[in-house]
């Protein structure tokens, strides 16, 4: 598990590094096998913009929320606890409102567990990193 956030988090960075300062970058994680990957992906870039004076935002959709909650172990709920108390979770379930808003200029959004998500309205016109294709894929 630590390998894959390691690889999220590097395959974000590196756009990121090669992008202009003030442009909005907006990306999906999804797939991730448990919710420890999201609060590890989210935590650090929380911390890697606050350290840079730049906006971030980072939200579980909802519906991945309550997936991982019918199967939680004493990690996971911790994991997701932490998210919770962080202001990580969609609980309004409006992951189009949040891409929406990544249009601010030099803020960093990161909008995870959209494969749950059941109006995808645009969530495919960002870059996504999944489980599933481990690099910076451009979705249609």
């Amino acid at each position: 598990m630590k390998s894959y956030v390691e690889l999220t988090k590097s395959i974000i960075l590196n756009e990121v590094n090669n992008s202009r300062n003030d442009k909005s970058l907006l990306f999906r994680v999804e797939d991730a096998p448990r919710p420890e990957v999201y609060w590890d992906v989210a935590s650090f870039f929380e911390r890697w913009a606050r350290d840079r004076g730049k906006q971030f935002v980072a939200k579980l959709s909802y519906g991945k929320y309550e997936q991982f909650l019918q199967d939680a172990d004493s990690d996971a709920r911790k994991a997701l606890d932490r998210m919770k108390a962080a202001g990580y979770i969609d609980e309004r379930d409006h992951m189009t409102y949040w891409r929406n808003q990544a249009i601010e200029p030099g803020r960093l959004t990161i909008l995870m567990g959209t494969e749950a998500v059941e109006d995808k309205g645009g969530l495919g016109d960002f870059y996504a990193v999944t489980a599933y294709r481990p690099h910076l894929a451009d979705m249609p």
